[in-house]
């Protein structure tokens, strides 16, 4: 999928000069998150495999092995994503900058203040990122609770671990989406209107998003990497979109 591209865009610009003091703070979150996320996991892999083989009656237990990896990816999708949101909020106005300069750099924009005045700005601006952060979490709810629906219906809750990474992977992509388009002007629901246009890409990076939370160390620099490929997301493909949607 082309958005997976996007991540990996994302990644070199975090040494940039001008995007490296931003990336310090949301990365510090994010290795004491993720850390303890680990940590948690690992303790909890005996439990899994015993409610795995709870999970089916006994004339099914052959199936165990079938069934132990897909609760352990639905604990991973589960657990990572719960960290994720936490991490976003606390690194939001970090992150909102992390953006901005991200976007400054590749579109060729001179620097129009210094360091120390884009951390004042960062300061003054917290309250209304969080409150932004948090606003964002109430449209979340809504899917996460589709997502538990979806285990409790027979037949269904086979794949449920699968559809539930979809939301993940939809939920990750307005979530970091929302850093650029909110830096120009968009509200959430114009942001994540304009994502839905470009849905198969918008779930590839979502997709790609919510597995580099998953992978152990890399997982460290999931959130800048997202919010600097999301960037370049919507400088190259959702911008223009926009832009041509408000001429038409």
């Amino acid at each position: 999928m082309l958005g997976v591209s996007y991540l990996f865009k994302g990644l070199p610009l975090l040494t940039h000069k001008r995007v490296r003091p931003f990336v310090l703070i949301p990365l510090l979150i994010n290795i004491v998150l993720f850390s303890f996320g680990i940590y948690y996991l690992m303790g909890l892999s005996e439990e899994l495999k015993v409610m795995a083989a709870d999970y089916l009656p006994s004339w099914l237990d052959f199936l165990a092995f079938i069934v132990y990896p897909l609760v352990l990816l639905l604990a991973l999708v589960v657990l990572f994503y719960g960290f994720t949101i936490i991490a976003n909020i606390l690194a939001s106005p970090f992150n909102g900058m992390l953006s901005e300069r991200v976007e400054e750099v590749i579109t060729g924009q001179e620097p129009t203040e210094s360091d120390a005045q884009s951390w004042k700005r960062v300061i003054a601006g917290a309250p209304k990122a969080i409150a932004n952060e948090l606003g964002k979490l109430l449209y979340m709810v809504k899917w996460l609770i589709i997502g538990l629906i979806l285990l409790l219906i027979p037949g269904l809750n086979l794949i449920a671990p699968v559809l539930i990474w979809l939301i993940a992977a939809w939920l990750l992509v307005v979530e970091y989406g929302d850093y650029p388009t909110d830096n120009n002007g968009l509200t959430g629901k114009q942001s994540r209107k304009l994502l839905g246009s470009k849905r198969l890409t918008s779930l590839g990076f979502g997709a790609a998003a919510s597995l580099m939370s998953m992978i152990p160390l890399i997982n460290l620099i999931a959130m800048p990497t997202s919010v600097a490929g999301a960037t370049i997301l919507w400088v190259e493909q959702l911008k223009p979109h926009w832009q041509q949607q408000d001429k038409g």
